[in-house]
């Protein structure tokens, strides 16, 4: 899977899991659903953004490699 693959799946899979646990919280409204969010999801969801970013930053250096390489294609990375 290629780097900009992977970063569009992670995306997409982020804005999926947010659309699930919205509709999650219009019935489960009570302090267990606010554990659940501030121990598990709100981390999940800092790890993703790091995750993002630095994907972003390494389609960015390949990128630049591919272009001082000369290289307009995925052969090579």
């Amino acid at each position: 899977m290629s780097v900009d693959a992977a970063h569009a799946r992670l995306k997409q899979a982020t804005k999926d899991l947010l659309a699930q646990w919205n509709e999650v919280r219009q019935v489960w409204r009570d302090a267990n659903s606010q554990a659940f969010e501030d121990q598990y999801l709100a981390p999940l969801l800092t790890r993703l953004r790091t995750v993002e970013e630095g994907l972003g930053h390494l389609q960015m250096l390949l990128g630049r490699i591919r272009q001082d390489c000369g290289r307009d294609s995925d052969v090579f990375l």
